[in-house]
């Protein structure tokens, strides 16, 4: 899935420089190392707990878009 601002997470800023989120590999993930949560540790992806992960995925319809903000 890719972002749907033109220029600012999808396709290419105004520089020529790539921001979609797609071709970056910016993904929700749930993480291993659940202590960082709550801190920076990636350029990009969003760490989720294991339980977290799995009530989003029991709540949320497959396809549903996300608001990152």
């Amino acid at each position: 899935m890719e972002g749907l601002q033109p220029g600012l997470n999808k396709g290419k800023d105004w520089f020529g420089k790539t921001v979609d989120t797609d071709l970056r590999a910016v993904y929700i993930h749930g993480t291993t190392m659940e202590w960082k949560l709550g801190y920076p540790s990636t350029k990009g992806c969003v760490h989720m707990s294991a339980e977290d992960v799995i009530s989003l995925f029991n709540e949320v319809p497959v396809g549903t878009l996300v608001w990152i903000n």
